[in-house]
């Protein structure tokens, strides 16, 4: 893995392919668990996916374990980093705009386990590093240069929460946890995966319960196989929770319709990734004022599905042409 001082990946070969079948089940260690990981990323040489973990977090190096054993030739490269992705998020929440406006831009990154800020002149680079170190503490900083002017950094809005069975998630499209870790539930989590995995046309995703005493899984409405393959799991598992949610999308109908948002018409929209708990999508967005027209794009171009908005303080990228 080679990256720059201001955090961005450098590419030393070209692009070799997808390689979704170690990208997919790496980005869902991820995904479930976002206090635990920071992210996934391709290697540099692209002959590889690496992941970067919080340091001490066993169960997800046991979960990668695992994968690297049912995938004996892929490369997958473990790198350990200081703190997760929710804890970077909540460190860019924590710096507030009117006492660090030097700062236009903060986003995480993953291959420090710290945050990268953007700022408009190089002579601010120690008082940026001064700011965050007195709101956040001793993390790790990268700093990059803006061509323009910084704007403050936005107010972010508070997310509400919704709890649906087991699983409670809030309006932005992420999991809540009221418990701390129990233990990987392997035996439930396998086989449930196994379901997910095999049928994604018909299901969005499986997910620990908030309370990590089970397992959740979200089936697209009128999926009777689906659903007579979770009841048998359930007779030979009769002491396992296991919560079934319908909702109204798979996890290959929400895929395409990121693919059908990418487009120079969504340039208010940086950031897209399947929403498991509603069935529809999470989108970012860099300014709250831009959430009406985020959704009506998304009501344009791929209908009326369930959408959450995160705002963040990140300046986006509009979404590539696929």
């Amino acid at each position: 893995m080679t990256y720059t001082s201001d955090g961005n990946q450098v590419w030393t070969h070209p692009y070799r392919g997808a390689q979704l079948e170690i990208a997919d089940p790496l980005q869902k260690i991820a995904d479930t668990h976002p206090d635990a990981v920071a992210g996934t990323a391709y290697c540099s040489d692209h002959a590889g996916l690496a992941i970067f973990v919080k340091q001490g977090s066993r169960q997800v190096l046991d979960e990668v374990d695992a994968l690297k054993r049912r995938m004996p030739t892929a490369r997958i490269d473990v790198h350990e980093v200081p703190h997760s992705m929710n804890e970077m998020l909540h460190f860019i929440d924590l710096i507030p705009s009117g006492e660090a406006p030097m700062i236009g831009v903060l986003s995480p990154n993953i291959y420090t386990g710290g945050l990268t800020l953007g700022i408009a002149d190089a002579g601010q680079d120690e008082e940026a590093r001064k700011a965050v170190k007195q709101f956040v503490g001793d993390i790790p900083v990268s700093i990059y240069v803006t061509d323009g002017v910084v704007t403050p950094l936005p107010t972010l809005p508070t997310p509400t929460t919704t709890t649906v069975g087991c699983v409670t998630y809030t309006s932005e499209g992420e999991q809540v946890w009221t418990h701390p870790y129990v233990g990987d539930q392997r035996e439930i989590a396998a086989p449930l995966e196994e379901i997910a995995n095999t049928h994604p046309d018909e299901v969005a995703g499986t997910a620990y319960c908030s309370d990590y005493v089970g397992l959740a899984i979200f089936v697209k409405h009128g999926s009777p196989a689906v659903l007579d393959q979770i009841d048998t799991l359930k007779q030979r598992l009769p002491d396992a929770r296991i919560d079934v949610h319908e909702v109204p999308h798979s996890l290959n109908e929400m895929l395409h319709f990121i693919d059908l948002l990418g487009s120079d018409e969504t340039a208010t929209i940086g950031a897209l990734r399947p929403n498991i708990y509603t069935g529809g999508l999470t989108i970012g967005i860099s300014d709250a004022a831009d959430e009406d027209r985020a959704r009506r794009i998304v009501r344009e171009l791929v209908g009326d599905i369930p959408v959450a908005i995160q705002v963040t303080r990140t300046t986006f990228t509009p979404m590539p042409k696929v």
